[in-house]
């Protein structure tokens, strides 16, 4: 029986942070793996798909952006 994704987070948030840095690598080279074995048709699905989400995303005007991480960073 699979365990709760909950359990193993609590778990794999326990671990040294060298074991959760390759751990984190790992995961994330599987993804990447899945992704090579997309069709044509599903990465083009998928990328459709991407730009209709950041075409109904508001524009940030990028002084503003800018001034608002100069803030985070000064109070620091």
């Amino acid at each position: 029986m699979a365990r709760p994704t909950k359990e193993l987070e609590q778990e794999m948030l326990s671990l040294p942070s060298k074991e959760r840095a390759r751990l984190a690598h790992e995961l994330i080279v599987s993804l990447d793996e899945e992704q090579q074995n997309l069709s044509q048709e599903e990465w083009q699905t998928a990328w459709l798909e991407e730009v209709s989400c950041r075409e109904k995303s508001a524009p940030l005007d990028a002084n503003m952006v800018m001034e608002e991480l100069k803030g985070q960073y000064n109070k620091k």
